[in-house]
């Protein structure tokens, strides 16, 4: 799902940019997404929740990362769901969000491991759905070389190899991190 920042004050996101949603949360009959601003993917945990009404939907397309039993979610179904609903990929489940910001130290009874576990599972997904759709502004294409899923960025001139190409919407050089929509 990608959407659109519109109210830049309450959220301190960006005026009319757009912003992929990780997983939208139901509080207090409250539609909230979360958002992890950081478009360079470096993985910071950047993760927040905010106010559906701060955002115009430009792009309902429910992610294929997350949970199976939400796929066919429509905004009508969205808003219909119970309090304290989480819509996301599998492992966002009980304290995933909580662990995600603050790490083994402060969680009771969480190893190390598991606290990494969090971390790694979400800098995994994150980095998925974050190529899955296209925004708005990526124009580039990069380019397609005639051999399976092998590209060039247009930009640095880098080959790479990318299996996801042909299902995700965007591509990221390995080289110089630069997006491009996927040349399919």
């Amino acid at each position: 799902m990608i959407v659109k920042c519109i109210n830049s004050k309450a959220t301190g996101l960006e005026k009319n940019k757009a912003y992929v949603v990780l997983c939208i949360g139901i509080q207090n009959d409250n539609i909230l997404f979360i958002i992890d601003e950081d478009k360079y993917l470096t993985y910071n945990t950047e993760a927040e929740f905010y106010m559906r009404t701060n955002f115009e939907i430009i792009d309902f397309r429910i992610s294929r990362y997350w949970s199976k039993k939400y796929q066919n979610l429509s905004y009508k179904s969205l808003v219909s769901l119970p309090n304290n609903s989480e819509i996301s990929f599998d492992e966002w489940k009980d304290n995933f969000y909580y662990i995600l910001h603050t790490g083994e130290d402060e969680v009771e009874n969480i190893s190390k491991k598991e606290a990494d576990d969090v971390l790694n599972t979400y800098k995994k997904y994150k980095a998925l759905m974050h190529l899955e759709f296209a925004t708005p502004d990526i124009k580039k294409k990069a380019i397609h070389l005639d051999h399976k899923n092998w590209l060039m960025c247009p930009s640095c001139d880098e080959t790479w190899e990318d299996e996801l190409a042909p299902i995700h919407e965007m591509v990221k050089c390995p080289k110089c991190n630069s997006l491009f929509l996927s040349p399919k």
